[in-house]
């Protein structure tokens, strides 16, 4: 059976797409590029300064993780749309309108404040329940700094973690239905991240940008969305300063602060909701979200994807459990 048994565009929209056995053995490879690139700092810097080559381990590890995200994360998927007919179609590689781009960016802003919210709300929960944990806020030192920190952590984080996850990883999970796509992808990502203060802002922030790009049609929208987010975050700590406390529980509750940080949380995801619902609207208009893929018959999943995925999982989960381990103590 060959390409041409099939309608021209059905093929290059559903069967040309990557596997999820390839998915996720590039999922594997990221997250343990992820764990052992920052280890290989040091021995570098020792290597360098052998060779007379002074360079600060600050300066490497910058160097190091643009490299990642721009090596590993990013032209991965991008090279194999380019070589493989109707695989861009299926990364929704599809140049949004400026409208959407915008409206975009604005969902993006808007998760600006639930973040904020909910990272106190989950730190009070976790030093009630005994965690050693602080709530702390770093910010750009100088301008330099600052313009640093928005083009690598704003602008490209944001890119490559899109293209990454509702782009390649994605694509090869929608073979198995659209909301076990999306369920799939969206705990992939907020595990990817290895944080266990930051797992559920990081799951508020997949689930979003996966919605936004499947609305819009475009992994482009959902980069906007995690672009403007990653911006005004990094503005708001440069305005605001850096600032670290351990006794957020007390601060919050013994002062009487917690009603404020739940009317914020709710009125924060409030808004959010409605954005979203309204991007689902704009997009069932003009006709860019056909809806949750409603696949009768899911692909099964072969002995060789499971095993791949039960290490990737595994692999993914170690940085989570060495952040549970920084943070309990027994």
């Amino acid at each position: 059976m060959q390409s041409s048994d099939f309608d021209p565009q059905s093929y290059k929209v559903w069967f040309r797409r990557p596997t999820i056995f390839v998915t996720v053995s590039w999922m594997l490879l990221c997250a343990a590029c992820g764990i052992i690139a920052p280890k290989l700092i040091d021995p570098i810097a020792n290597i360098l300064k052998t060779l007379g080559i002074r360079s600060s381990k600050y300066r490497l590890t910058l160097i190091a993780d643009a490299l990642y995200r721009i090596l590993v994360m990013l032209l991965p998927p991008l090279l194999y749309a380019r070589s493989h007919e109707g695989v861009g179609a299926s990364l929704r590689l599809k140049r949004p309108n400026l409208a959407a781009s915008v409206y975009a960016g604005i969902i993006g802003m808007a998760l600006v404040p639930l973040s904020r919210t909910m990272t106190v709300l989950w730190t009070l929960l976790l030093q009630t329940l005994g965690a050693e944990v602080s709530y702390a806020v770093r910010a750009p030192v100088n301008f330099s700094q600052l313009i640093l920190w928005l083009v690598l952590d704003g602008c490209l984080s944001g890119i490559c973690l899109e293209m990454m996850f509702h782009g390649g990883l994605f694509a090869g999970w929608e073979r198995r239905g659209g909301e076990r796509a999306l369920f799939a992808i969206t705990l992939f990502y907020a595990a990817f991240h290895g944080s266990v203060q930051e797992f559920p802002v990081h799951l508020i922030i997949g689930l979003t940008t996966g919605l936004v790009t499947m609305y819009s049609g475009s992994v482009f929208c959902g980069m906007m969305s995690h672009v403007f987010y990653g911006v005004l975050m990094i503005a708001l700590d440069a305005a605001n300063g850096s600032f670290e406390t351990t006794s957020l529980l007390y601060a919050v509750v013994q002062e009487g602060r917690l009603p404020s940080y739940l009317a914020s949380f709710a009125f924060s995801g409030a808004l959010l909701a409605l954005l979203l619902f309204i991007d689902r609207l704009i997009g069932r208009k003009r006709g860019t979200w056909p809806g949750f893929l409603k696949v009768e018959r899911p692909e099964a999943m072969s002995a060789s994807e499971v095993l791949i995925l039960t290490v990737a999982i595994l692999t993914v989960l170690s940085s989570c459990a060495e952040s549970f381990i920084s943070i309990c103590r027994f």
